[in-house]
Order: structure tokens, then C-alpha cells, then sequence
């Protein structure tokens, strides 16, 4: 295992920002919509929590030329993103000659995808994925883990070594190392259901046998 940070260069909204916000949070959050991930989640800038509008900005396009040459991928190669949202990363993929595939579990946010990859994009859980082994140069999942129960996240981890075998894998995965923090991610985004710390997540890696790169990624630092 080896941890990479291809983001940290792509604009991204501030710690302080998510803060500021979390005093307008209100009843939004516990929407059936909201848990469900559609408007209330992904576009709504009153709700205080969430994404509070997400639209298209080619912020990852240089993420994903980094991401291509550290891979040596070449044109043609297949990518799949495991939790893709809106496809907003895979845009770039697919600008840059790669064949993509994206995977969500929110109608929504393929509903809503960017247009030029919607129809490569399947609803499905990481957890229980419906395609074949062994079929992707490349297989990330970004942000997605710390949605799900453990047993989930143990489950995902059977099933990205079944997609990718020998293929590229890169897990970016939320994490606190405070119990102020981790209150902190739970109130933004109450459809966490692991949180955890970098040590935690690093024996979770270990133990799953994962053989793939990953990068920790902390949204507060409190």
C-alpha cells in the first residue's frame, strides 16, 4: 500500500467554510431526500449541510492527468469510479481518451450527471457491484467508504479485489483523529456511518488484505 494525495490540488471547499455553514444547518438534514442523497444532499444551499450546490467547475482535471501519468494509463484504458456522484472526475477522464465507468447509488445524482458520461453510469452499492471481474485498468472509489456500515466497508473491500485483481486501485477515504472532529463530520454530513480515525482505517486496510493506494483525507481539524 502505498498513500497518494491526487486532490489536495483541486479546489475544494475550506474547513472553515463547512463550519460556517453548519450554523444554518435544519430539518433538511433528516429528509428522506437528504438520507437518500438528491436535491436536498447534493443542490440545496440552504440545508447547511452536504454539498449545498454541486456543479460542474473542471476542478479535477488536472487531478486526473495526475492520476493518468502516475498510472501510466493510456488512451483507451478503462477507469471505473465506485460512488461517482454526478461523474464530475470521470468528465476528465473520459476528456482525456480514457473509457469510463461510474458507479452510485443516488437516482439523483445520476439524473443529474454531466451529460457526456450519465448513460456510463450504473446505480448500484460499492458493497454489491454488477460487473465483471477482472474488467478495469483502474478502479477508484473517492469518499465513499465513510458512508457505509463497517460490515458494508468490508464487503466493498471483497469487492473491489474482485473487480480489479491485478489493476490499479485508489481509495480516498474520510477520517477524524478527534472526537471533536468526528462529531463535527457527522453533523455536516449525517449520512456518515463511519468515521473514524487514520489509525483505525489503516488497520482496516491492513486486515482486508488491500493491496491497492489510498490517501486519508481529514475534513476537520478540530
Amino acid at each position: 500500500m502505498t498513500e497518494l494525495d491526487f486532490f489536495s490540488s483541486a479546489k475544494k471547499r475550506s474547513a472553515a467554510g463547512r463550519l460556517a455553514r453548519l450554523d444554518t444547518v435544519n430539518e433538511t438534514m433528516n429528509s428522506d431526500e437528504f438520507n437518500c442523497y438528491g436535491f436536498e444532499y447534493y443542490d440545496n444551499p440552504d440545508s447547511g449541510c452536504g454539498y449545498g450546490g454541486y456543479s460542474y467547475d473542471g476542478r479535477y482535471a488536472e487531478t486526473a492527468q495526475q492520476i493518468i501519468n502516475h498510472y501510466q494509463l493510456k488512451p483507451g484504458d478503462s477507469v471505473l469510479e465506485v460512488g461517482c456522484a454526478k461523474g464530475f472526475l470521470l468528465v476528465e477522464f473520459h476528456k482525456l481518451g480514457m473509457n469510463v465507468c461510474g458507479v452510485e447509488i443516488s437516482d439523483y445524482a445520476i439524473k443529474n450527471a454531466h451529460p457526456l458520461i450519465r448513460h456510463c453510469l450504473v446505480r448500484a452499492s460499492a458493497a454489491d457491484l454488477p460487473l465483471q471481474s477482472n474488467c478495469f485498468d483502474l478502479v477508484m472509489s473517492k469518499e465513499v467508504l465513510p458512508h457505509l456500515t463497517e460490515a458494508d466497508i468490508e464487503r466493498s473491500f471483497a469487492e473491489f479485489k474482485r473487480i480489479a485483481q491485478d489493476s490499479h486501485v485508489f481509495l480516498e477515504i474520510q477520517c477524524a483523529a478527534t472526537d471533536t472532529a468526528k462529531a463535527l463530520c457527522f453533523k455536516w454530513d449525517p449520512t456518515h456511518q463511519t468515521i473514524q480515525t487514520p489509525q483505525w482505517w489503516r488497520r482496516k486496510l491492513v486486515d482486508a488484505l488491500y493491496q491497492g493506494d489510498f490517501h486519508l483525507k481529514e475534513i476537520f481539524s478540530a
